[in-house]
């Protein structure tokens, strides 16, 4: 816990105050890129979570709204001509992401944070999350090879990344790698842990309160285990 605070009173400063979302992956470092928004919406979320100190909710809101903004929000079209692409069959490409500024490649990373979004909305009600959360569960799953009519040897099966504004765009990395199933199945879990349902279709329709109670008392477990609370701040 304490070590946890002290890399938030590090990172909000330098991230937050500083608008500095700088990836560190190996294959593409120093750069703005979307993941490190979904990792600092994570990180200030749990700090939020077990502190209840409203910075780290500001924190976690800001990291979510420049997380979205490397979203696809409508559909690009493809060459006509074209009907090898990803999105040639009806597919869309809204809700799809550029992973990070100076090329090209997106993704359908965003399925990592479906789950932050909806808790976001709840403690905001901020409805711009709530349809973020939508899009990252639903219409990223788009390129996936659910019904099995996109050919592949499994269902379920999808590319890595792809080009959207490029000359050849709709088509990419035709391999997939298993943090693709991973993106797409951890926040099913967590929706799990919190409310019982993962459908955010189905938690709509229930009683916000409801899912305000639940969400405040998933805070203090993180699905892990019942009991733990802290005041520290």
């Amino acid at each position: 816990m304490n070590a946890a605070l002290k890399a938030g009173r590090f990172s909000y400063p330098l991230i937050h105050q500083n608008y500095l979302y700088v990836g560190r992956v190996l294959d593409n470092p120093n750069v703005r890129d979307r993941e490190s928004g979904q990792q600092a919406m994570n990180a200030f979320l749990a700090l939020y979570d077990v502190t209840s100190n409203k910075k780290w909710l500001n924190a976690a809101k800001q990291a979510g709204y420049y997380t979205a903004t490397f979203m696809y929000s409508y559909n690009i079209p493809m060459i006509p001509t074209d009907t090898t692409t990803l999105f040639s069959n009806n597919t869309k490409t809204t809700g799809q992401t550029l992973i990070a500024t100076g090329h090209s490649a997106a993704d359908m990373g965003m399925s990592w944070s479906s789950f932050q979004y909806f808790r976001l909305y709840l403690f905001t009600g901020d409805k711009f999350f709530l349809n973020i959360s939508k899009m990252s569960m639903y219409n990223t799953l788009q390129t996936m090879n659910i019904k099995g009519s996109f050919g592949y040897d499994y269902k379920a099966m999808q590319p890595e990344a792809f080009s959207l504004v490029a000359s050849n765009r709709g088509h990419g990395v035709d391999q997939w790698f298993p943090w693709l199933a991973a993106a797409a199945m951890d926040p099913l879990h967590r929706f799990m842990d919190a409310f019982g349902e993962y459908d955010i279709k189905e938690l709509e329709k229930w009683p916000k309160e409801k899912l305000i109670e639940l969400n405040s008392d998933y805070a203090k477990t993180l699905g892990i285990y019942r009991g733990f609370s802290s005041s520290t701040q």
